[in-house]
């Protein structure tokens, strides 16, 4: 039956796409992971020499592998149609989801083996033997179990404590590995899945395709997300989420105006839109970090954060729907708005920046960096972006 190998074509199929895009970004992707791993590796062995032997470590590391546990998608590969034309067969789709059991296991094996080569030095104890490795592959089939049951949770509540069982657990069974009591992590997986099972076990066992759907498209759109930092994927579907406070504060801040039309429409879309808003955190604060890191030359650092984020942020000017690009406001008025929320954003994110400069109170540092992000500001608003934002016709 066609069903049967529908899963190997699926994932045959991703990844004949998938290996088209990165064709094009290795070489890229290759001198970034070597200039990150590069900064990473000589901070980490700095922290390493930092951290004293009195530190817990173990449960801080245990906690923040459960974390990266909590981040487990099982990978199915289905679209939206599937929810038509598959619901028929659903019983007869055992060996398709198992299938994404296995290949999602593969894959966070391949993630949990390099997390743990990187925290290893932090433990104290010699955990790596036979009995804690096949108690780390139980735990990562339970998680899969944990992650796959996600989409029986009916209810906010019953989601906020599923997550949080799940975090405790997690965090307690990778403690007890870390420190070599390995049998008492059996204990607590045994009692966790019989306690999991009665509290959650009720419900209905059909497939939650909208889940299901939801899930493998969030999982897409982060790799396409980072696809895109490289080139342009015609692919990516973006997501928006309201903000009901930075929306509210946007309408007080922004007074409704004919002229202030464009400057309050890219500011709400910025807000609300997933894919910049969250570039714009990700930057800021991987920039903050950064320089407060940084020995010296921090303002080198900063500029190269400023020039990213405005650089990434210039797409968000042709995010407007077209239809509303025949709004009676001269195309100046358009480009002054646009630049406008450009200059807030990154004198905000200078600001921000700037204060990572507290680390190292050195005042000439400080108003050396804030002379060169000020003139680097002006320079990309008024000189480099005005040539790159694109031009459009009002209809007659």
């Amino acid at each position: 039956m066609e069903y049967e190998t529908l899963w190997n074509k699926r994932c045959s199929l991703y990844y004949q796409k998938m290996m088209r895009y990165f064709s094009l970004i290795a070489s890229s992707v290759f001198y970034s992971l070597l200039l990150v791993g590069s900064i990473f590796a000589y901070y980490y062995i700095q922290f390493l020499k930092w951290v004293p032997s009195s530190f817990p470590t173990e449960i801080v590391v245990a906690f923040l592998v459960s974390i990266f546990f909590l981040q487990t998608k099982i990978r199915t590969f289905i679209v939206k149609a599937d929810r038509i034309f598959l619901l028929p067969l659903e019983k007869k789709l055992s060996s398709y989801f198992r299938k994404s059991f296995y290949y999602t296991a593969v894959i966070d094996g391949f993630k949990t083996i390099i997390l743990l080569g990187i925290i290893t030095p932090l433990i104290h104890y010699g955990w790596i033997q036979i009995d804690s490795i096949i108690v780390t592959i139980a735990t990562i089939a339970v998680n899969l179990y944990f992650a796959w049951s996600m989409q029986w949770m009916t209810s906010r509540i019953q989601i906020t404590l599923h997550t949080l069982i799940r975090l405790l657990t997690l965090t307690f069974i990778l403690y007890f590995v870390f420190i070599d009591y390995w049998y008492i992590s059996i204990i607590i997986l045994l009692c966790t899945v019989g306690f999991m099972y009665f509290l959650f076990g009720t419900q209905s066992k059909r497939i939650n395709w909208d889940y299901l759907i939801t899930q493998e498209e969030r999982t897409v759109l982060q790799i396409y997300n980072f696809i895109n930092i490289y080139v342009d994927v015609p692919h990516l579907k973006y997501a928006y989420k309201r903000r009901m406070w930075l929306s509210w504060l946007v309408k007080k801040t922004i007074r409704y105006h004919h002229s202030s039309f464009f400057r309050y429409l890219f500011t709400l879309l910025f807000v609300r839109y997933n894919s910049f808003y969250y570039l714009y955190i990700r930057l800021t604060f991987i920039g903050f970090i950064l320089i407060y890191c940084l020995p010296s030359y921090q303002w080198i650092a900063m500029l190269i954060i400023l020039f990213m984020t405005g650089y990434q942020l210039l797409p968000l000017q042709a995010a407007i729907n077209d239809l509303i690009r025949t709004y009676p406001v001269s195309f100046l008025e358009f480009k002054t708005s646009f630049l406008k929320l450009l200059t807030s954003l990154l004198s905000i994110q200078l600001l921000i920046l700037t204060m990572a400069h507290l680390s190292h109170p050195t005042i000439q540092d400080i108003l050396l960096s804030l002379l060169a992000g000020c003139l680097f500001i002006y320079f990309f608003v008024y000189i480099f972006a005005p040539k790159r934002i694109r031009s459009f016709r009002y209809l007659d």
